[in-house]
C-alpha cells in the first residue's frame, strides 16, 4: 500500500513536470513569435520613416525649384539680355550653396555685414553688382577668400571677399567698425 501511494505520488509529479515543461516551451515559442512580430513592425516603421524623409527632401527640393522658377521669371522680366539669361540659369547653383541677407552697409565703405542661419558674415565688395542693405545674396559663405555670388534681389552676380564668417552680432559690429573707419 505504501508502495502504491509512493508510485502514485511519483506519477503525479511526472505528469505535473511534463505539463510544466510543455507550457514553458509553448510560452517560449510564443515569445519568439512575438519578438518576430515586433521586429517586423520595427522594420515597417523604419520603412515609413525612410519614405517620409525621402518625401520631405523631395518637397524641399520642389519648393526650392518653385522659388527659383519664380526668381528666374522675375529676373528675366527685369532684364532679358542673353548674359543675364545665363546668370539666371546658374542661380540654382548659387542658391544650393547657401544664402544670406545684407543687414548693415555703411555708405562709402566696401565692407558690409550679412546674416545667415550660421551667424554674421563680414564681406568686402570686389566688383559686379554692388549689394545694398536688404539684398539677398546666394553662394558659398563658409570659406575665406574671393568668390562669385548671386544677388537674388537684383538678379545679377557680384564678387565678394569673405573676410570672416560665423560671427556673433557684437563681433561683426566690432569688425565692421574697424574696417569702415
Amino acid at each position: 500500500m505504501a508502495k502504491k501511494i509512493l508510485i502514485s505520488i511519483l506519477l503525479i509529479w511526472v505528469i505535473i513536470s511534463v505539463i510544466f515543461i510543455l507550457r514553458f516551451k509553448k510560452s517560449e515559442s510564443e515569445l519568439k513569435i512575438n519578438a518576430s512580430n515586433f521586429q517586423a513592425k520595427i522594420n515597417d516603421l523604419e520603412n515609413v520613416i525612410s519614405n517620409l524623409e525621402s518625401t520631405n527632401k523631395a518637397q524641399q527640393t520642389e519648393i526650392l525649384n518653385m522659388r527659383l522658377r519664380e526668381l528666374n521669371r522675375t529676373s528675366f522680366r527685369q532684364n532679358s539680355s542673353s548674359s543675364n539669361s545665363q546668370i539666371i540659369d546658374n542661380s540654382e547653383v548659387y542658391l544650393s550653396q547657401g544664402s544670406a541677407t545684407v543687414v548693415y552697409r555703411k555708405s562709402g565703405c566696401d565692407y558690409f555685414i550679412l546674416e545667415n542661419n550660421m551667424g554674421y558674415i563680414i564681406a568686402e565688395w570686389m566688383g559686379g553688382n554692388d549689394p545694398d542693405k536688404g539684398d539677398r545674396i546666394a553662394g558659398k559663405f563658409d570659406s575665406f577668400g574671393t568668390e562669385e555670388f548671386y544677388n537674388t534681389s537684383m538678379g545679377s552676380t557680384t564678387n565678394l571677399w569673405i573676410d570672416d564668417y560665423m560671427l556673433s552680432k557684437d563681433d561683426a559690429l566690432e569688425k565692421i567698425a574697424d574696417k569702415c573707419n
